[in-house]
């Protein structure tokens, strides 16, 4: 007798037509296509209020330094004095004792860029308003103090003058968390910092104002078209974040 041996049932094979694979690598490309720029500008954001709250934790602590050392901000020689009482120094020579006395000998690893004979770089480069106006020509020409900061920020000193007068006791602290990387604009890499002569600590520009004023006052509001200097204490306001409603790119 012959034994013949059984094959076992083997299960038909199935596979993918050429149109099933082109259909479904198409929906996976949509689908990517739509997650992919959320998860970069949420990846982003992050990004820009970790470097934005670093630069302000550094210039802060740098500043209460200064005052162990020199007393209350309020008794610093922070004015300028009006040519009209005698003073024939330069705002730039200012800008340069205040730098190197209240701020530089606390800060690591500075790069002076523009301020005083001690300047190594130039540091120039373009950068925007949000409307895409150019403002690099100003402060080229402008009387400021710049340096960089751990070979990443570009910071830049320059006395408050919105009220006509630079005696006010007003220093404004800009801020470029990423240096000339792109994108080089107020509100998305740029932001303003203040110290007053009549304060003890370091301010984000419009600290301490409504939600509702930094976000959309006409003068200095984030979401306005040119001077959206209210945009670091925006994010401050909103606990170091941004939320949706912050006019990102």
């Amino acid at each position: 007798i012959v034994m013949q041996c059984l094959r076992p049932h083997s299960p038909r094979k199935v596979a993918f037509t050429l149109a099933e694979v082109l259909i479904t690598l198409g929906i996976i490309g949509v689908v990517a296509a739509m997650t992919l720029p959320m998860l970069i500008a949420k990846h982003q954001k992050i990004t820009t209020v970790a470097q934005l709250q670093k630069a302000y934790s550094t210039l802060s602590q740098a500043f209460t330094m200064a005052q162990k050392d020199y007393g209350d901000i309020s008794q610093w020689e922070f004015k300028p004095e009006n040519p009209g009482n005698g003073d024939t120094q330069s705002l730039q020579d200012d800008l340069d004792i205040f730098a190197n006395r209240y701020l530089i000998p606390y800060l690591k690893i500075v790069t002076l860029c523009k301020g005083g004979s001690a300047a190594k770089k130039d540091c120039s480069y373009p950068y925007y308003y949000t409307d895409g106006i150019n403002i690099e020509t100003y402060y080229k020409t402008g009387n400021l103090y710049k340096f960089i900061l751990n070979n990443i920020n570009t910071i830049w000193l320059a006395y408050d003058n919105n009220s006509g007068d630079y005696t006010m006791g007003s220093m404004l602290i800009t801020v470029d968390i990423n240096g000339s990387q792109k994108p080089n604009t107020y509100g998305k890499d740029i932001f303003v910092m203040v110290l007053n002569s009549n304060s003890s600590k370091l301010k984000m520009f419009g600290e301490g104002l409504k939600r509702e004023t930094l976000l959309n006052s006409s003068g200095w509001g984030c979401a306005g078209s040119i001077n959206t200097f209210y945009c670091g204490a925006l994010i401050q306001n909103d606990g170091w974040q941004i939320k949706d409603d912050y006019p990102w790119f």
